[in-house]
């Protein structure tokens, strides 16, 4: 939530811009809500050692991929112009956004009556577990139509950009103390705009590499049980609303 307000922060400020006072930067603000998906692998193994002369032991292990039930997220930002194009209906702009996602995942119930009772999977548990994920992307977009001029005379708009997206986790699973994990990912977008009152935009958000949420192990003298939950990608649809582009001028062709 840091990130966020950080986010809104930089472009609440009412400082005026290289157009003279003309539009201010609450005016390329962005706020927006997401779905998030991901492609999530689960691995897990245990094994159970055996003593004496009747003693048994044995070693087993699955994998799946791992599917969400739910999700939403939050996402806060904007944009500062870097290289206005020709005509004023395009530009080179650097973004800044951050975002909160949360992600519960669909475990089921994972039955083996062979395991002891220190096993997470003990007498068909069913274990649940959630994914927090907040990002804070850094990249360049080309824009083309509303957005970029700041003008509520033109209809549509498209953004096309890429980036890093510096990336924080927090995952719980069942009774286990929550697992963080760090990493810088890149990111690609695509975003398709209209002006209707305000400026409205469906943005598509992919970001690359794999990326642990969660790894565990826990080895005691008559077991050994591990387990990882592994993001190999992440997939995000939001629509995001300009709040502040009612106030956008409405420019002649001349002026533009």
């Amino acid at each position: 939530m840091l990130l966020v307000l950080c986010t809104h922060t930089a472009f609440a400020d009412d400082d005026d811009d290289e157009e003279g006072g003309k539009h201010k930067k609450a005016r390329r603000s962005e706020l927006g809500l997401s779905y998030p998906m991901t492609n999530t692998s689960f691995f897990y193994r245990y094994r159970e050692f055996g003593y004496g002369q009747f003693g048994t032991s044995y070693d087993t292990s699955f994998s799946f991929k791992l599917k969400s039930k739910g999700g939403f997220g939050l996402t806060v930002g904007g944009f500062i112009p870097i290289i206005p194009a020709h005509a004023k209906t395009s530009m080179l702009a650097f973004n800044i956004t951050g975002s909160f996602n949360i992600i519960t995942w669909d475990l089921g119930s994972v039955a083996d009556n062979a395991f002891n009772d220190g096993s997470l999977f003990y007498d068909d548990a069913l274990v649940t577990s959630s994914t927090m994920i907040m990002s804070f992307l850094l990249g360049f977009d080309y824009k083309y139509g509303a957005d970029a001029a700041l003008d509520k005379g033109q209809r549509f708009c498209f953004t096309m950009g890429g980036g890093v997206a510096p990336t924080m986790t927090l995952t719980q699973f069942g009774g286990i103390p929550a697992g963080a994990s760090m990493k810088v990912k890149p990111y690609a977008k695509v975003e398709l705009g209209m002006m209707a009152g305000i400026c409205m935009k469906l943005r598509v958000l992919y970001t690359i590499g794999d990326l642990d949420y969660f790894s565990y192990h826990d080895k005691g003298s008559t077991y050994d049980e591990s387990l990882s939950l592994t993001d190999k990608s992440n997939f995000a649809v939001a629509l995001v609303l300009m709040p502040m582009s009612f106030k956008w001028e409405k420019k002649d062709k001349w002026d533009r």
